[in-house]
């Protein structure tokens, strides 16, 4: 995956995210206006979504959000 092809995928959910760090083994987002965090770790093929109350460790972008969105916060 790219830096481009992860910031697209997270954009899906999170329209005005940026990108945040681009490492190695890991990629992250940030997006502003909904306080979430996104990255992504090459090592372990996993997605973290954090926001201010809780965080999601997943193998698949969208489960985590739907999982997110199912907590008191709506994304």
């Amino acid at each position: 995956m790219t830096d481009r092809e992860f910031l697209k995928e997270v954009q899906q959910f999170f329209p005005r995210a940026c990108l945040r760090s681009i490492k190695r083994h890991l990629y992250a987002a940030y997006c502003r206006d909904r306080e979430v965090y996104v990255s992504y770790n090459f090592e372990t093929q996993r997605w973290l979504v954090q926001t201010a109350y809780d965080y999601i460790f997943e193998a698949d972008l969208t489960t985590a959000v739907a999982q997110m969105s199912t907590d008191s916060c709506d994304y």
